[in-house]
């Protein structure tokens, strides 16, 4: 019952979209209301404090839950999350201790963008990320410590410091944990638009995804900071010069010959796959 008022109410409060919540009954028990997804809706802390106190009516929250603010978008607002003087940051079994102030500090680079970066700004230590599906497309996004989820996930959970999210039944495709001094992937894909990319498998390792297929791993460890970053990956067939990213600790370049492979292979499945198709 939870998941389905989680996705019905756009995985965010209804009234203002945040991606911060608790589970509100509309009419109280006490009142004949009943224990139903129709009379449960999502309301972020400041909105459920309203309705206790009576500053929010049920007749708005029930409006709004008949058509959340979510669902008309496709991503959540912005939820700041907390800040601190120093994050340590895990990325799968590679993990990253950083207390100096500087320049961003780019924990993962793919092909020259960055898609984990830790900030040191006035107020605290923040930092950005972005984390894909197979497809690419965008299931979380932190800007500054401002995180933000897609609304057309399969769902969508927050509970403690434990973030996850599901693109189906039975699949866990992110699973992440937050605090002001602690950022850790335990489970996620980190892809770009020339599908190049890194996945966190559930045991910590590290994989390098090329064309949606796996080719090969990368041994994490714990590091110190480095002047630009901990991890590179690059795919060299986007770049018309040698490209050897210095000031990271792991740099990973897929060269060119492994890509052709690589096509060789997705070359050879399909001619297969369409043999054992064919009439006897």
């Amino acid at each position: 019952m939870k998941r389905e008022v989680r996705r019905s109410c756009g995985f965010g409060c209804v009234v203002c979209g945040m991606p911060i919540f608790h589970y509100d009954h509309i009419v109280e028990f006490a009142e004949g209301g009943e224990h139903a997804v129709e009379n449960l809706a999502l309301l972020c802390p400041n909105h459920h404090q309203d309705k206790t106190s009576g500053r929010l009516s049920r007749n708005s929250v029930a409006a709004r839950r008949a058509n959340p603010h979510n669902l008309r978008r496709g991503m959540t607002p912005g939820y700041a999350l907390a800040r601190g003087e120093a994050i340590e940051t895990h990325l799968g079994n590679l993990i990253v201790k950083d207390g100096e102030g500087g320049e961003d500090f780019h924990v993962l680079s793919i092909n020259g963008n960055s898609f984990l970066t830790v900030h040191h700004e006035e107020g605290g230590v923040t930092f950005s990320a972005r984390l894909t599906d197979d497809e690419g497309r965008t299931l979380l996004r932190v800007d500054h410590g401002s995180l933000s989820v897609s609304t057309q996930v399969w769902d969508y959970r927050y509970e403690g410091t434990r973030l996850s999210i599901r693109t189906e039944a039975g699949r866990i495709a992110l699973e992440a944990d937050f605090t002001d001094e602690l950022v850790r992937f335990a489970r996620g894909l980190f892809i770009d638009r020339n599908e190049t990319g890194l996945r966190v498998r559930p045991n910590g390792s590290l994989v390098m995804v090329l064309d949606r297929l796996e080719v090969g791993s990368i041994q994490g460890g714990r590091m110190g900071r480095y002047p630009k970053g901990a991890l590179a990956v690059v795919r060299e067939s986007l770049f018309s010069f040698p490209l050897h990213p210095d000031g990271y600790a792991f740099a990973r370049i897929i060269p060119q010959h492994a890509e052709r492979q690589l096509q060789r292979m997705k070359g050879k499945l399909t001619r297969e796959k369409r043999g054992s198709s064919e009439p006897a």
